[in-house]
């Protein structure tokens, strides 16, 4: 049976767990150390940690800024080394975000989840493994990106759409509202390249609503530099946001995730999977 230890830092469960449940459904749970589920309380946490060391064929380095601070990390990952050192164990370091990968695996080939995704990566993990390249879509989603709305929706608002992990390259959104045309006005901050538009009576989920279709050519979104745009209000009437749409590689746009506590109309919307617009 392959063995397999998924080293990374608390911070990224959110990346990390996705993957580590497809691992998990495809090579059984007793061949994955994720400690989710391979430390149970009250078990020692060295102890464990020493069980899961214990000759893995596969160690996973989940490089970001959080796991390269942690000691309990540089612990996991120098101990792999040294059973590497012996031909007892492959280190495959996984990127997942900008910082400097560490001098000793320079070497290494890495898997890019960064700039690639979550479903290459996956697809890259398993090959490493069983060197097969059959993939099989997840039941499981992760979200990259997420919007923030705060302001006034009598005067002016601002919204704040944040990558969590991963760079998107993909800067395509409709965002959905209840306002008309000569009601509501986008203005993307930075002065960038991009393109507006307006699509009204819009059907999404059996809704009717409008739709602002706004694209930046050229631009990113990373963790450290999040797409900010302004809603100004051009009439009396108060700014009504129903979801924000995004397109990314696939053909269809898809809602995004709201934080924050800011309430919406008709907020189930921001929670449907597969949207499809029709006008």
């Amino acid at each position: 049976m392959v063995k397999v230890f998924l080293s990374h830092n608390h911070n990224d469960k959110p990346l990390v767990e996705p993957i580590a449940v497809r691992l998990r459904h495809m090579y059984g749970q007793d061949a994955v150390f994720y400690d989710s589920w391979s430390m149970q309380p009250g078990d020692g946490i060295i102890a464990k940690m020493n069980e899961g060391m214990n000759a893995p064929d596969f160690f996973f380095l989940f490089v970001s800024r959080s796991s390269m601070a942690s000691k309990m990390v540089q612990l996991e990952w120098h101990a792999a080394l040294m059973q590497a050192t012996s031909g007892n164990c492959r280190i495959i370091p996984v990127r997942m975000d900008g910082c400097e990968m560490p001098p000793l695996l320079m070497q290494s080939v890495y898997i890019d989840l960064h700039t690639k995704g979550v479903e290459r990566a996956i697809h890259d993990i398993e090959s490493v493994i069983s060197g097969s390249s059959t993939f099989k879509p997840s039941e499981e989603q992760f979200e990259n990106l997420s919007f923030h709305l705060s302001g006034n929706p009598r005067e002016e608002m601002k919204v704040k759409i944040r990558a969590s992990h991963l760079l998107e390259p993909h800067l395509d959104f409709v965002l959905l509202t209840l306002n008309n045309e000569d009601e509501l006005e986008l203005r993307i901050q930075g002065n960038p390249m991009y393109s507006i538009g307006f699509n009204p009576d819009l059907v999404v989920s059996n809704f009717r609503t409008n739709g602002f279709t706004f694209t930046q050519h050229g631009g990113v979104i990373t963790p450290q530099r999040p797409l900010l745009v302004d809603l100004v209000k051009k009439g009396p009437a108060e700014l009504k946001i129903v979801a924000l749409l995004h397109r990314g590689d696939a053909s269809e746009y898809r809602p995004i995730p709201q934080t924050g506590f800011w309430t919406a109309p008709n907020r189930p919307l921001i929670e449907e999977f597969g949207v499809d617009i029709k006008s």
